[in-house]
C-alpha cells in the first residue's frame, strides 16, 4: 500500500475510535482472565477457547460454555495436558452437543481431536506440544510477540482447527495489549489486526478518504488491505493499532445504531453518536464523557 495522506478531521476520527477501546480493555473484565492464564495452563487454554476461537461467524453461543465445561472436567486435576485429556476433552464437549441438541462441528471445532499428530490439530493438542512453556499457551504467546515472531505465532496458531487469521490475529491484538509489547517494534502490525465486518465497513469509508483511496470490499476478499489501511491510519494519527482495531469494534457492535456510514466520516456525527451513549451505559459514560469535554 502507498504512503497515505490522511485529512487532519479523519484523523482526529480515528484518535476519538481509538479512545472506545478503553471500554473493552476496562479494567473492570479484561484483565481478569489473562491474570488467572498467566500461572494456570488450564485456565490459559480455557480462555483461548472459550474466549477466542469460537468467535466466527455461524459458530453457536453454546459452543463457548460447552468447551469451559469439557475442559475444566477433563482437566481440573491435571498437572498437565495429555493425549488421554484430548480424547476426553472431545468425548464430554460431543455428549454435551447431544445434550444440546446441536451438532458438534468436528470439521472447524477446535477441540476436535483425532490423534496427537494429525493436522489441523486439536487446541488441546497444540498446548500439550508446548512443555518448553509449562503448556501456557498464554505463556508462549507473549514470548514470541517479545522476541518480534508474530508472524510465526500467528502460523502456529493457524494449525489449529478452524482457526484462520482472524481468530489468530484477535488472539494476539489481546496479549499484546495485556503483555505491553510495542505492536510496531518488529513490524509485524498486520498480526494484531483482526478484521471483522465493523473492521471492514469503516475501512471501505475511510480508505475513500485517504489519498491515494484504497478501495476494499465487502466480502472479505480484501481483508488484509483493510488491516493494513488501519495500520498507516493508526501511524498517521500516533495511537495503537490494536487500540483502532478495538474501538472500532466497540463502535460497530456496541455503539452504533446500523451502518457506520457518516458517523466515522464527519467530526459531529460521531460526537452526536457517543453523546447518545452517554445516557444509557455507565461504563461508556465514564469513557466517553472525557472525550466530549464533559
Amino acid at each position: 500500500m502507498a504512503r497515505l495522506c490522511a485529512p487532519d478531521s479523519l484523523l482526529t476520527i480515528v484518535r476519538k475510535v481509538a479512545a472506545l477501546s478503553a471500554i473493552y480493555w476496562d479494567d473492570a473484565c479484561f484483565p481478569k482472565a489473562f491474570c488467572e492464564a498467566e500461572n494456570n495452563w488450564l485456565a490459559a487454554l480455557s480462555q483461548l477457547v472459550a474466549g477466542y476461537l469460537y468467535e466466527r461467524q455461524g459458530a453457536p453461543v453454546a459452543y463457548k460454555t460447552m468447551a469451559k465445561e469439557a475442559l475444566v472436567a477433563a482437566g481440573s486435576r491435571l498437572r498437565e495436558p495429555t493425549a488421554r485429556f484430548c480424547k476426553d476433552v472431545w468425548t464430554r464437549f460431543r455428549k454435551l452437543a447431544v445434550q444440546r441438541d446441536i451438532g458438534a462441528n468436528a470439521k472447524l471445532n477446535p477441540l476436535a481431536y483425532e490423534g496427537e499428530t494429525s493436522e489441523p490439530i486439536a487446541a488441546t493438542a497444540f498446548v500439550a506440544s508446548l512443555a518448553g512453556h509449562n503448556f501456557n499457551v498464554l505463556r508462549w504467546a507473549t514470548q514470541q510477540l517479545s522476541f518480534g515472531e508474530a508472524a510465526s505465532a500467528a502460523e502456529n496458531l493457524g494449525r489449529i482447527r478452524g482457526v484462520g487469521v482472524k481468530l489468530a490475529s484477535f488472539y494476539l491484538r489481546d496479549v499484546a495489549k495485556h503483555a505491553g509489547i510495542e505492536e510496531h517494534a518488529h513490524g509485524q502490525e498486520l498480526y494484531f489486526q483482526p478484521v471483522d465486518r465493523w473492521v471492514r465497513r469503516i475501512a471501505i469509508l475511510w480508505g475513500a478518504m485517504v489519498q491515494p483511496s484504497v478501495d476494499i470490499r465487502d466480502d472479505g476478499s480484501e481483508d488484509e488491505r483493510a488491516a493494513q489501511l488501519f495500520v498507516n491510519l493508526a501511524r498517521l494519527a500516533r495511537v495503537r493499532g490494536g487500540d483502532l482495531n478495538a474501538g472500532a469494534w466497540i463502535l460497530g457492535s456496541q455503539i452504533l445504531d446500523g451502518d457506520p456510514g457518516i458517523v466515522v466520516r464527519e467530526l459531529a456525527a460521531l460526537d452526536r453518536c457517543l453523546m447518545k451513549s452517554l445516557v444509557w451505559h455507565q461504563t461508556f459514560a465514564r469513557i466517553l464523557a472525557p472525550l466530549l469535554g464533559k
